[in-house]
């Protein structure tokens, strides 16, 4: 049997064939000390994910300031979030979003951190 081709037309992260999450980090607003981000995991799956746990971080010198929106942050570079509530369970093809506001390191533009975890298939 052909196998499907291991090319995926999203630069962000690709699902895997059992389905699974799509993590992606977006800025949302971009200034000349700060920015506002969201990292937002998506359920690509048939089944609920529940209790997600993602993390970032960042390389030139960024941070995030205050505690967000939508999540529990905690650590700090790496930063981790999980849910909060009412977006801790995440049904097939919904969107958990998680927003903060951030100071910028040395970069003239808002940094855009790979995210991670076993939710980001």
């Amino acid at each position: 049997s052909m196998k499907p081709s291991s090319s995926s037309k999203s630069s962000v992260s690709s699902s895997s064939a059992g389905g699974g999450g799509r993590c992606q980090y977006v800025v949302v607003n971009d200034w000349s000390s700060g920015f506002v981000a969201e990292v937002r995991v998506t359920n690509n799956g048939t089944t609920d994910i529940n209790n997600w746990n993602v993390s970032w971080n960042y390389s030139d010198g960024s941070s995030v300031s205050g505690t967000g929106w939508n999540g529990n942050l905690t650590g700090s570079n790496p930063y981790s979030v999980t849910g909060v509530s009412w977006n801790s369970k995440i049904l097939p093809g919904q969107t958990a979003v998680f927003g903060f506001q951030g100071n910028k390191g040395s970069s003239a533009t808002a940094q855009v951190p790979t995210v991670t975890g076993s939710v980001c298939k």
